[in-house]
């Protein structure tokens, strides 16, 4: 029920108003083929915001004549999951187990989602692991990660939290490993420094990444 009112309640709107300005039927409806496919990529760039994205859905997109070449049509895109701009490319760490970092995340908005992605190393299991960023921290028991595989926490496209586990062994869910005791995200501070560590009970490196968030 949550997700459904947070859907209602926390949301970006962004109006785009265009005019393709080609008299030629052919070509005209080329063109709005076009931007038809491109209203359905689901990250929106812009011109007057380098360097950021908007992860949104396209709930409005406007059709129009292929006859009357000076008609406007106006596109309508909605961000639900993450209702703010931030940066295309990441912050990047990296390090190894027992090693203390600083993760600096651009952008001026309240908080940043952190991804990270553990990989073990060695010849031995690794089962448990904790991974802190900043405040905020994730804890993990009975992993069963094997050599080489790799624990990945990312998000969907509607912000969802997601924990599988990768290799050579397939995919898995990883989610019933995370304990009770673990912050619900990871969160970096966007325009700040924050420290970032990697525990396991076995050699394994680590990688931690978010994207600045901006008003």
């Amino acid at each position: 029920g949550l997700r459904f009112l947070r859907r209602e309640r926390e949301s970006l709107t962004v109006h785009i108003r265009l005019c393709v300005r080609e008299r030629d039927v052919v070509r005209r409806t080329q063109v709005l083929d076009k931007i038809a496919a491109w209203c359905g990529d689901g990250i929106l760039t812009a011109n007057h915001r380098p360097g950021q994205r908007l992860h949104c859905v396209c709930v409005q997109c406007g059709g129009a004549s292929a006859l009357r070449w000076t008609e406007e049509t106006e596109i309508l895109f909605r961000a639900y999951g993450r209702p703010w701009w931030e940066s295309e490319t990441p912050a990047v760490v990296r390090l190894n187990a027992g090693q203390k970092k600083t993760l600096c995340t651009p952008g001026h908005g309240e908080e940043a989602l952190a991804e990270a992605e553990l990989r073990n190393a060695g010849e031995e299991m690794v089962n448990e692991a904790v991974i802190r960023c900043g405040d905020t921290w994730m804890r993990f028991e009975q992993l069963g990660l094997a050599k080489g595989e790799r624990l990945v926490m990312r998000h969907d496209r509607e912000g969802l939290l997601q924990l599988r586990v990768m290799g050579g062994n397939g995919e898995r869910s990883a989610m019933d490993k995370r304990t009770a005791q673990s912050t619900d995200e990871l969160l970096a501070v966007p325009g700040k420094g924050v420290p970032v560590t990697l525990e396991a009970d076995g050699q394994a490196e680590g990688v931690i990444r978010t994207w600045g968030r901006y008003c």
